[in-house]
């Protein structure tokens, strides 16, 4: 299981992993990924196939493809 935030000022996304017996939190190798939009608001949709951002520079929504194993995101051109 992932956690994702959003942190606009950093201008990226950071992912950490959950340890599902302690619940302690580790960022992922690799993060945080950058969006170039400010992210103000994320969504994963219940497959866990795709992360949604809201962006507060374009006003506007990016999608990012979730890899499963290692909670790395790839975006996906819309």
């Amino acid at each position: 299981e992932f956690l994702f935030v959003a942190n606009g000022e950093s201008d990226g996304i950071a992912v950490f992993r959950i340890d599902a017996s302690t619940g302690v939190l580790a960022m992922i190798t690799g993060g945080p990924f950058e969006s170039g939009q400010m992210p103000c608001g994320l969504v994963a949709e219940p497959a866990g196939q795709f992360l949604y951002a809201t962006n507060w520079v374009s006003n506007d929504v990016s999608c990012w493809r979730i890899e499963r194993s290692t909670g790395t995101l790839q975006p996906v051109d819309n």
